[in-house]
């Protein structure tokens, strides 16, 4: 991508890899045109001259994923310069993402899994973690205060107090798109 000095271009895309693209806001950077987006000379384009980290990994909803789950993350972070403090941002993160996806994304089969994905440049890194459950309503979540004296239900303020965007999409399970800048 970057030695090209200009932008990817997609023939064809399945819906798989169109969905992932929509989650990253990666749609100014992969083409499915041939023209570009941002109606620049290729030999110009910052995003062309940007380097890309991509991870994408899908693994059993079983807790000891959490952890290889976390560090797949890292690595991505790591390889883009991201530094030691936004990246245990990002860990916290994504850790109470995934066990919210492993505890609450079952979708009744015993062969439930969650997809992590993760694209990163110098500037942000995006990472969507999707499960398969029945999804929940953002207004049953516990208030701050009762938050506090709760065992557990702090995971979603977490991730909003120690990233740049936190979003979530419901539909076919749940899907949580996280952003750090750097």
């Amino acid at each position: 991508y970057k030695d090209r000095r200009k932008r990817l271009h997609l023939r064809a895309a399945s819906e798989p890899v169109r969905d992932m693209l929509d989650r990253h806001v990666m749609a100014d950077a992969f083409s499915v045109r041939d023209d570009c987006l941002h109606e620049c000379c290729p030999h110009t384009c910052g995003i062309a001259s940007a380097a890309w980290a991509i991870d994408i990994f899908c693994f059993p909803s079983l807790i000891t994923n959490c952890h290889e789950a976390r560090e797949r993350v890292d690595r991505v972070a790591e390889a883009v310069g991201f530094s030691n403090c936004r990246r245990s941002d990002i860990m916290l993160a994504v850790g109470e993402a995934v066990v919210n996806a492993i505890k609450y994304g079952r979708n009744g089969g015993k062969d439930t899994r969650f997809t992590v994905s993760c694209v990163a440049t110098t500037e942000k890194l995006s990472v969507s973690i999707s499960d398969n459950g029945p999804g929940f309503s953002l207004e049953d979540t516990p208030s701050f205060e009762d938050a506090l004296m709760m065992e557990h239900g702090r995971g979603i303020r977490c991730m909003n107090a120690v990233m740049d965007e936190v979003d979530f999409q419901f539909g076919h399970g749940t899907t949580v798109r996280m952003v750090k800048r750097n």
